[in-house]
């Protein structure tokens, strides 16, 4: 391994999304330095393991042939990158030969999460076990609708999150037969959206808040891997959705929107 080049790319201490951002932005880094990646989510994770183990592939398969461990050989050439940077700032470095260069930023992160975000087979287990008891064979309109702490990014989420029935109804009047998937961090949310559709409406069973709490992934959990299934479940099971429409200011929908090849008619962001 002599005078091998690596990149660790460390956790940022931030929901699992913005973490998964971070990855993304620091892999194509690691293309561009020609360096080798290892990523590794230790105890400053939200979904750090109790035993101390590297969190990121709890859920994920590692993104090269190396682990943290292998880094600390004397001929080890090592750069670390635990803090977040903007995606848009990395784009403009990627060089003409690269074959990603001049990728909109969706086709980008696409092609990147396609490369590197492969699930373990507990994971998928985990959202195959939900999909086949509650969603498969029937058409699903995907929603996520966030509430709690949220308000303090988007001062204006109550009026959009009040535009949701209308967009919902113009899909669902065109799809008479077509169920609802619920993504939601807000009990009431959940409370109100139950009464509105009734059997239509299928959601998963994990953590949720009142509004304006405490966003879930800052919550303390028994076990932080489950609170990291419970939002990866929740995205791939959107991602497998017929129809989808989301939060823009949220990296959940964002990665939602990204994890498939929508058709224009079939997504749409709410800002």
């Amino acid at each position: 391994m002599g005078k091998a080049r690596f990149m660790l790319i460390r956790e940022i201490g931030a929901g699992m999304w913005n973490e998964i951002y971070h990855v993304l932005t620091q892999l194509l880094v690691a293309e561009i330095m020609q360096r080798v990646p290892v990523v590794h989510w230790g105890e400053g994770s939200l979904y750090a393991s109790s035993d101390g183990s590297n969190a990121f592939e709890q859920f994920f398969m590692p993104v090269s042939g190396f682990s943290v461990q292998d880094l600390a050989g004397p001929d080890a050439d090592v750069c670390v990158r635990d803090t977040y940077i903007d995606f848009d700032t990395v784009i403009q470095l990627i060089p003409e030969q690269h074959p990603l260069y001049g990728m909109n930023r969706r086709d980008l992160f696409r092609r990147l999460m396609c490369r590197y975000i492969r699930l373990r087979k507990e994971t998928q287990a985990f959202i195959d076990d939900f999909y086949d008891a509650n969603m498969k064979g029937a058409a699903f309109l995907a929603v996520h609708i966030r509430g709690s702490d949220k308000i303090v990014e988007v001062k204006h989420l109550h009026e959009l999150n009040s535009r949701y029935p209308t967009e919902i109804e113009n899909v669902m009047n065109g799809n008479p037969d077509m169920k609802l998937f619920l993504m939601t961090d807000c009990i009431e949310i959940l409370e109100e959206y139950t009464q509105r559709y009734g059997e239509r409406l299928v959601y998963t069973d994990c953590r949720r808040t009142r509004k304006g709490g405490l966003g879930v992934h800052f919550q303390e959990y028994q076990d932080n891997r489950l609170k990291g299934m419970e939002i990866i479940r929740d995205t791939w099971l959107a991602a497998r959705c017929d129809h989808f429409i989301g939060n823009g200011y949220s990296n959940v929908s964002t990665a939602i929107s990204e994890l498939k090849d929508w058709k224009d008619d079939r997504i749409k962001l709410l800002y």
